[in-house]
């Protein structure tokens, strides 16, 4: 996925962002979010979501390991090996006083809208043009630490906060090299999971190594008592670069203020959830900065945060209380305001590549 910006690696390292950043490094996958219903200005097209709308990362996973045999020990693999030399190696480059500031890295993104015949824009499925781009708004907030919530993340998480400097702009050109919007459109009768991944990426998707894709659509079985918001695979080895690597996002979860997809990126850019892969204290998220968390915080309690106060969360794990301000947890929208440096320093590598991250 997007190995055209490796060009900006500096000698296949690793870059990363933060107070005390600079140096290169790499890239993707997987999904399933949980998205409350207190903080979406809801468009007419949104339905209201509730803790019972879900990300899809364990159904992802799922599918994966149906497809490859060879998938868990991929995951392994990326566990055991690449996760940890990735933040070994941006500790040793904080230590050395070698990392300034990191440069903003551009990814260029592209949204296939699947829509049933006839609809046009701004009906159904079919998205109009302004969803898309409000959606992108609150995207880039996420990825740049401008959200509304950043000024007032309370102390007790301050130094560990992180701001990718990740910008996504529309596609400015297709892969033809034509003149594009970035958003494309598509009619299909019928959604499944099946097809989804057999035969709507396939005939739709943009080269994942130079654009990073995003479908919208109807996601089988999502209502608006409950379902899936989005998914996305990891980066596992056979994941970047196929026609299937990217977000799918469900059309009532696109648009502004919307954070499922800011979500769904990070499992793109190789972010598991913040209590790892089916919880409990002796799973982990292999992030060293991320309090370890035994359960998504959604499960334990109900967090009503506003943007400028922050109650206290639970404690599942040798009494660290969960960092619920985290992209990466299941909790109301309005929490979610930072992902932690570690995490920037896995998703800067996955998109450079290089570095511990060329292994995959």
């Amino acid at each position: 996925m997007i190995q055209f910006i490796k060009f900006i690696a500096i000698s296949l390292g690793i870059v990363f962002s933060g107070p005390d950043a600079n140096v290169s490094d790499a890239l993707v996958v997987e999904t399933n979010e949980t998205i409350s219903s207190d903080s979406l200005k809801l468009e007419p097209h949104r339905i209201q979501e509730k803790l019972t709308h879900t990300c899809g990362f364990n159904h992802a996973i799922d599918m994966m390991k149906k497809i490859d045999p060879d998938y868990e020990a991929k995951m392994k693999f990326y566990d055991e090996v690449v996760l940890p030399a990735i933040q070994k190696e941006a500790k040793a480059r904080r230590k050395s006083g070698l990392q300034k500031r990191a440069e903003v890295l551009s990814i260029p993104i592209v949204f296939h809208i699947i829509h049933k015949p006839g609809q046009s824009p701004g009906s159904g499925e079919n998205l109009d043009d302004q969803t898309i781009i409000d959606q992108l708004e609150t995207l880039n907030e996420d990825f740049s630490a401008l959200n509304p919530g950043w000024a007032n993340i309370p102390d007790r998480w301050a130094d560990i906060k992180g701001n990718p400097e990740i910008k996504f702009c529309l596609a400015e050109f297709d892969p033809q090299g034509n003149p594009s919007i970035g958003i494309t459109r598509h009619e299909y009768q019928t959604v499944t999971d099946a097809n989804i991944q057999s035969v709507i990426k396939p005939a739709t998707f943009w080269p994942t190594q130079d654009y990073y894709n995003v479908w919208t659509l109807s996601i089988p079985g999502t209502t608006a008592a409950g379902g899936v918001a989005g998914y996305a695979y990891l980066p596992y080895p056979g994941t970047p670069g196929s026609n299937f690597d990217g977000t799918v996002l469900d059309y009532r979860f696109t648009g502004k203020g919307s954070r499922t997809l800011s979500h769904e990126l990070g499992h793109g850019l190789g972010l598991k959830h913040t209590w790892g892969n089916s919880g409990g204290c002796g799973d982990d998220d292999g992030i060293a900065d991320t309090p370890a968390q035994g359960a998504n915080t959604n499960s334990i309690t109900y967090i009503p945060c506003n943007g400028s106060s922050w109650p206290m969360g639970p404690s599942t794990c040798n009494s660290l209380e969960h960092m619920y301000i985290n992209y990466m947890d299941y909790v109301p929208s309005a929490c979610r305001t930072t992902f932690s440096q570690g995490q920037v320093d896995v998703m800067r590598s996955v998109l450079l590549g290089g570095g511990p991250v060329g292994q995959i």
